[in-house]
């Protein structure tokens, strides 16, 4: 489910940096995307931390989990939006590289089971 979400944000990102702005039917469809995107990655973000962290500390690995997100959504929002100032051919570079961005991410998925990730293994959270 990771990955078909970052396939859809990616997507969607593509979608929108080939716009101009003055068609709407592509538009409905990058926010569809979007909104599918949105859907199937966060289930599964929280899905993955809840399996990971100990019981007694879910919330606190949830909640570093969001901070961080935060923070890179922020540091990425600041190169985004100098781009979106240089104007239509800035904006386009900044959504080919957010989806770029996000097919990576896909791409970092492949290979793995159902809720692995990197050198981890299952149970490995809780002791079993």
């Amino acid at each position: 489910m990771l990955r078909a979400g970052l396939l859809c944000a990616a997507a969607g990102f593509f979608v929108l940096a080939a716009l101009d702005g003055t068609q709407q039917g592509p538009l409905m469809v990058a926010a569809v995307l979007n909104g599918a995107a949105n859907g199937l990655v966060q289930p599964s973000v929280f899905q993955r931390t809840a399996r990971r962290a100990p019981p007694e500390r879910f919330g606190s690995y949830y909640g570093v989990l969001a901070f961080c997100a935060g923070m890179f959504s922020f540091a990425g929002d600041l190169v985004i939006g100098r781009l979106f100032d240089l104007g239509p051919a800035g904006a386009a570079w900044a959504l080919t590289g957010v989806g770029a961005c996000a097919l990576l991410a896909a791409a970092g998925t492949v290979g793995r089971g159902p809720g692995m990730m990197a050198g981890s293994v299952a149970g490995t959270a809780r002791g079993e």
